[in-house]
């Protein structure tokens, strides 16, 4: 069996629980509660990179994530709570 090798080192993810696809394959969307700042999702292009916060989502504390398809861009879905703490 061969050797598995990393693409990519995930840091600046903490715990990260969900992780989802782009309609298009390109991106993976991640839920990580245990990220700086109570939590956020990331977006990281498949052919590396580093994860980057999807704006808005930061001290959501998300825990799963879901792509949906749309008519002109993709919907992301995700369980956590609001950006305001409530």
């Amino acid at each position: 069996m061969a050797t598995p090798t990393f693409a990519t080192v995930l840091a600046p993810l903490v715990d990260a629980r969900g992780i989802s696809i782009s309609s298009d394959g390109a991106v993976l969307y991640l839920a990580d509660p245990g990220a700086p700042s109570g939590g956020a999702l990331y977006s990281l292009e498949i052919l590396g990179g580093t994860p980057t916060v999807v704006k808005g989502t930061e001290g959501t504390a998300p825990r799963a994530v879901d792509v949906l398809a749309g008519g002109k861009a993709d919907v992301i879905a995700f369980t956590g709570k609001a950006s305001d703490g409530s």
